[in-house]
């Protein structure tokens, strides 16, 4: 692209940096393309997803468990037969990921467990046909941030619905789903603290504002004014949103 052509050789490659010293250690292999990654709480094991390949890509790919003390990755799930997504560590000792069989394009991945002691994992019983952190496509951001955060044994979580993201949680051991903010828009990352969520949203017409939102309620509160002054000297026009079928009968916006 622009003028280099294809380097089909370049991959996000899951580095650990040391800010005191500068020095770097590489801990994904050289040809792993890293999809996702998380650090425990405890800083000890670093859980990753991603695709090794020397030349072409494939859809399936590995779930990797680094020891940071040792050095030592162990794979978890072979590079064989899962699209694999949504690594983070839980409070119990254990971690969150999804897998996805692709039986067909756009299905979503089943939520599983891992017990990082043992490195044994297990489908949950519970599952929302969602997309876990799930966001509208956009390139007004904030720097980015995160879109799901596990507290008290809920999963709190960013989802993807039509043109919107809202705010959802699930229950991990009830597998109780529901929505806590539904309002058209955009919820592009958050993060929790008490009772509310603190999240960067597109509201409106607007650009990017912080919200406070509540987590019982979902009431919502806007807490800053970035661009008010942009919004308010500039006009802009409302696309039109509409839904249509396709010749499988697929409804699509």
């Amino acid at each position: 692209f622009n003028g280099q052509g294809v380097r089909n050789k370049l991959r996000n490659t899951l580095v650990i940096f040391d800010a005191k010293t500068g020095e770097q250690k590489q801990v994904s292999q050289q040809f792993t393309n890293v999809a996702g990654a998380a650090v425990s709480p405890d800083k000890k094991h670093i859980l990753f997803t991603g695709t090794t390949y020397e030349n072409m890509s494939t859809r399936e790919g590995a779930l990797f468990l680094y020891d940071i003390e040792s050095g030592e990755t162990k794979t978890i799930i072979e590079q064989d037969k899962y699209a694999i997504g949504s690594p983070f560590f839980m409070d119990n000792g254990k971690a969150f990921f999804t897998i996805n069989d692709m039986e067909f394009n756009g299905k979503n991945g089943y939520f599983c467990t891992l017990d990082v002691a043992t490195g044994a994992w297990a489908k949950m019983d519970v599952w929302a046909d969602a997309e876990v952190g799930g966001a509208v496509g956009t390139d007004c951001n904030m720097g980015g941030g995160m879109n799901k955060k596990m507290k008290d044994g809920k999963l709190y979580m960013t989802r993807a619905v039509w043109g919107d993201s809202h705010l959802c949680v699930m229950d991990m051991e009830s597998g109780v789903d529901a929505t806590i903010c539904d309002k058209q828009g955009s919820i592009n990352s958050f993060d929790l603290a008490g009772n509310k969520a603190f999240a960067v949203c597109n509201r409106g017409q607007e650009l990017n504002e912080i919200y406070a939102i509540d987590l019982e309620s979902g009431e919502e509160t806007c807490m800053t004014a970035f661009n008010k002054q942009y919004a308010a000297e500039h006009e802009n026009v409302a696309p039109e949103h509409f839904t249509f079928k396709n010749k499988d009968s697929v409804e699509l916006d």
